[in-house]
């Protein structure tokens, strides 16, 4: 696992830890969505997704199935699950995206900002971000039994120097 892919994985833990006390399992046998189709198939994804302006450009989703995008908001918020509008869902999806992408700011050299958090249902990858981007990291996660992906785009124009800054190596 490269360095980026463990700086992951450790926020990731603690913000789930932390913020929602469920414990996240690592699934290191799952390298990309695209091979993750059970993890896709006959699923709603929520996603959530910042991205980081400014010395990096670099934009982190946080994909999950609809009935954990349930589960965390429930636990975030303390209310029942036949209480929750969709709305309660976006903002506790784009708040754990905010939180991910505010703590791995924090590690890159140079000044960057947040945007807001935007979520969606099922999202277009290329149609929403409006470029083409690479995958420059992805961890998959389970947590009580659903699989999610906390994943780092580059803009391709930006390529190839700073995807091999972001897969730096241990």
């Amino acid at each position: 696992m490269s360095i980026v892919e463990t700086d992951i994985f450790e926020i990731t833990e603690s913000i789930w830890a932390l913020t929602l006390g469920l414990p996240v399992t690592l699934r290191d046998d799952i390298a990309t969505v695209e091979r993750t189709a059970d993890f896709i198939i006959g699923r709603v994804l929520i996603t959530g997704y910042v991205q980081i302006h400014g010395a990096w450009e670099v934009t982190v989703l946080l994909e999950c199935s609809e009935a954990l995008a349930r589960r965390v908001t429930v636990t975030m918020f303390g209310v029942e699950s036949d209480d929750l509008a969709p709305a309660d869902l976006e903002d506790a999806v784009g708040e754990l995206t905010n939180m991910i992408s505010g703590s791995f700011k924090s590690l890159l050299p140079g000044a960057c900002t947040l945007s807001t958090p935007l979520v969606l249902e099922d999202m277009d990858r290329d149609s929403t971000l409006g470029t083409s981007s690479t995958v420059a990291s992805q961890v998959a996660f389970e947590c009580e039994g659903e699989l999610f992906l906390v994943t780092l785009l580059i803009p391709d124009i930006l390529q190839p120097d700073a995807l091999e800054c972001i897969r730096r190596n241990e």
